[in-house]
């Protein structure tokens, strides 16, 4: 069993914060 470390958690929450950015400016601008 291997461990999870959390700087990988915090790096998928920090891209899919900055996708979901870019989805809304992209919707936005559209």
């Amino acid at each position: 069993m291997w461990k999870k470390p959390r700087v990988n958690y915090a790096a998928l929450i920090s891209i899919e914060i900055e996708s979901a950015l870019i989805i809304t400016i992209v919707i936005t601008t559209s």
